[in-house]
């Protein structure tokens, strides 16, 4: 360690200790003899005039002490802001407004003349500080952990994103060997050969790609093209692709999703893409069953060509917890229910509930479920005339918790008829472990009125959530009855109209 005046005023200062305490030790040592010997007796030929004389002038030389307790005192303080000099406040600018945010929890306000504030962060801010202590702005920058979300915006040419792309690579690097997740909100490339070998390097290094709707197709494919050449990784867990706002048709050749993404997945989200990035079936199924640690699929308003090989894999995801399929082909959905085979976890499965006389697509639904743990359901798309159906699905759901009922549009309520089993005058509850019911655009008439208080009844549950009417059959509607009797009977009510009543 190199020497500094500072530590030579702290070797002066232990010098000056040391002889402290040896002259006030040797004080105490001669006070002792002469009071050791005053009580002996002393020499006969003592001259107690002068002891006490002498006595008193030691007394009256210590008053002086008072003087180099006050000086010790002041001493003290300057030893204490050594001590807390760690703790030292200094400006909350030195880290970013966000990163504060997150240790925090708070939105934090430059003090006046450090720096614009350029971002606000939070709406209703929970407190305003304008400085940080020094220690805790040490350990946020040599905390790896606070650095791994990374907004990455490429392309632009204003200052702002210049900084906004200079901070996603310096975050980059102090997130050091942890692997991060990269939030990509831009429709076109950076220019520079350099800047692109860093880019390459940040996404190698990444958990997760995250694409905001601002991403282009062409943004999407150079990403992943550039992933590829910057040689990959094992590491990549997460990719969110969720609808380009800007489809560029001219792009020659499609996505080619086996060639991209990785074995080590665990969630795989699609929404909204064109017709460049839609998987085909058997690219989706092969990819599928290269990913056996996949946790959450989401795969909503797609588009997915059937094409012509039929020869698609099983699918085994056995660490599968989460499953949403938003598609309007019920073939495809068919399909998919046929191959997946989820494992033993407990499982949310959402998707739209196919027409009452679609048998082959309901009966793969009933034999997935009959293969599944589900304890979360989530049903679109509930029309009239399905109570048969999802009676038979119900069947299959004795670990059933939460269901959530999506009705079509103007459809009637009968499909709450499947959650009652008629036993004699009775009705016994068909998924006796429900808890929590939620409806969805829903017209509830009389006769599902008394359904439903059946269900309330028989279920006791402990959540009900109504997005909803209750028309009492005249033209007119009896919300008000309905909500006051449900709240005596549900432990928490979740109600509210979806259409004003006159």
């Amino acid at each position: 360690m190199q020497k500094s005046p500072l530590f030579d005023a702290f070797a002066e200062l232990d010098d000056i200790h040391k002889d402290f305490n040896s002259i006030t030790s040797a004080f105490h040592n001669a006070c002792a003899k002469v009071g050791q010997l005053v009580v002996a007796g002393g020499n006969g030929d003592t001259d107690h005039e002068l002891l006490e004389r002498r006595s008193k002038d030691i007394m009256e030389a210590l008053k002086s002490l008072e003087l180099t307790t006050e000086i010790i005192g002041k001493s003290k303080a300057f030893l204490r802001r050594a001590i807390n000099s760690s703790k030292s406040l200094v400006p909350i600018s030195i880290l970013p407004a966000d990163m504060m945010t997150r240790i925090f929890e708070l939105a934090i306000v430059p003090s006046p003349g450090t720096i614009r504030n350029t971002r606000k962060l939070l709406s209703y801010p929970a407190s305003m500080i304008s400085s940080v202590c020094a220690l805790w702005r040490y350990l946020a920058i040599n905390d790896p952990w606070l650095w791994v979300d990374i907004d990455l915006v490429e392309g632009g040419s204003t200052r702002i994103s210049k900084l906004l792309m200079a901070r996603a690579l310096l975050w980059s690097v102090r997130a050091r060997n942890i692997p991060t997740c990269v939030n990509f909100h831009s429709d076109s490339r950076c220019k520079g050969e350099d800047l692109r070998r860093q880019i390459g390097s940040l996404i190698t290094h990444a958990r997760s790609f995250n694409f905001l709707p601002t991403s282009s197709d062409a943004y999407v494919l150079s990403i992943f093209r550039s992933y590829n050449l910057s040689g990959r990784s094992d590491c990549l867990e997460k990719v969110s692709i969720d609808g380009p706002l800007t489809n560029t048709s001219q792009i020659p050749t499609r996505f080619n999703w086996l060639d991209c993404l990785p074995p080590t997945l665990t969630t795989l989200n699609l929404a909204y893409l064109s017709d460049v990035l839609t998987p085909s079936l058997h690219e989706l199924t092969t990819l599928l069953s290269t990913c056996p640690r996949l946790q959450t699929l989401v795969l909503s308003v797609l588009t997915i060509p059937p094409g012509t090989n039929n020869n698609h894999p099983k699918i085994d995801l056995p660490c599968l917890q989460n499953l949403e399929i938003w598609l309007d082909s019920e073939s495809i959905l068919e399909r998919i229910l046929s191959l997946v085979n989820p494992g033993t976890r407990d499982l949310d499965l959402s998707f739209r509930l196919p027409e009452p006389d679609n048998e082959y697509c309901h009966r793969a639904a009933q034999l997935f479920c009959g293969r599944s743990r589900v304890t979360r359901l989530i049903l679109g798309d509930v029309k009239s005339g399905s109570d048969r159906r999802f009676a038979k699905l119900l069947d299959k759901l004795p670990e059933l918790q939460s269901l959530s009922l999506i009705f079509f549009y103007n459809a009637t309520c009968d499909a709450l008829d499947a959650l009652l089993l008629p036993v004699g005058e009775e009705h016994w509850p068909r998924c006796p472990r429900l808890q929590t019911l939620k409806i969805f655009q829903a017209n509830i008439g009389p006769r599902a009125q008394q359904q439903l208080k059946r269900i309330t009844r028989t279920y006791k549950l402990a959540n009900l959530t109504i997005r909803g009417w209750f028309p009492d059959g005249e033209g007119g509607q009896r919300n008000g009855d309905m909500s006051a009797w449900l709240k005596t009977q549900v432990k928490s009510l979740d109600y509210d109209y979806e259409t004003d009543t006159k």
